[in-house]
């Protein structure tokens, strides 16, 4: 909830990162971007329930101020690492953009978010966390242009059952493609920096993801919601099954991984040439 790793089992560390998953345990953009995406759809959900709040002020750009002030509460919370700083920026960035009207995604903001790292903390240009972070991100944001851009079926006219099916296969479409896209960006950058890969990624993304995305972090952010009240004991205890399932997912893929995962040194001057 917070990014503390210091009292996770060395041997579930080493099963994280050689399935794959080693991303889902630190603050990073996957994680400010489910709290401030569900905080902005729940806030405009809610605010449109009032017919007169809806046609009377701007619901949309509240649920966004709304989703900032969450992701900033949240980045506070989590110690300010470099991760989570990088992930708050780039994530406010898309926020900021769409209060303005301006795309959300789109090559620019990387570039922003780049700038505006590298002013706060030059040093982290030469750390393998911003050279994989911003590498998986450029890929993917290539892809979700081309993905957008490209997209031109019309729910509208489909039944409720075939817009589901719809909205399931896009979904497992696309966490296929970003998978692959996010190992093969930062495969290079970990066999430089930690000698070793992960082979079997996409099948750890695949399984690990849609459980972190729908039940851990919800569970967890309820739980965070009623600690103050005393009743964050069913929650977390949710949130802690849905943990033990992304372990066990996470042992049993290493298991296959360990043979394949390790690269050797390469040579710097091959990498950077």
């Amino acid at each position: 909830m917070v990014g503390e790793k210091g009292n996770i089992d060395t041997d579930i560390r080493e099963a994280f990162v050689a399935s794959g998953l080693a991303h889902i345990l630190a603050i990073s953009g996957l994680h400010m971007a489910l709290v401030m995406t569900f905080i902005i759809f729940s806030a405009r959900a809610l605010l449109a329930l009032n017919a007169s709040l809806s046609l009377n002020y701007p619901i949309r750009n509240i649920a966004i101020y709304a989703g900032l002030v969450t992701g900033g509460i949240y980045f506070l919370l989590s110690g300010g690492s470099i991760s989570a700083t990088r992930a708050f920026i780039m994530v406010s960035i898309m926020a900021l953009a769409r209060l303005f009207g301006r795309r959300a995604i789109s090559i620019r903001n990387i570039a922003l978010a780049c700038l505006i790292i590298l002013i706060l903390s030059p040093f982290a240009l030469i750390g393998p966390g911003f050279q994989m972070s911003f590498a998986a991100t450029l890929y993917l944001v290539v892809f979700a242009s081309y993905w957008i851009g490209h997209s031109t079926l019309n729910a509208e006219t489909l039944s409720f059952s075939s817009k589901v099916f719809l909205t399931l296969k896009r979904y497992f479409l696309g966490l296929i493609i970003t998978s692959v896209l996010a190992g093969v960006s930062t495969g290079l950058f970990a066999a430089f920096h930690f000698h070793r890969i992960a082979p079997l990624g996409l099948l750890a993304n695949f399984l690990g993801v849609p459980i972190f995305a729908f039940l851990v972090m919800p569970f967890g952010f309820f739980g965070l919601l009623l600690m103050p009240f005393g009743y964050e004991a069913f929650p977390l205890m949710l949130m802690g099954q849905a943990i033990d399932i992304i372990v066990q997912i996470a042992e049993k893929i290493s298991a296959y991984s360990n043979a394949y995962a390790a690269t050797g040194m390469l040579n710097p001057k091959a990498f950077y040439c």
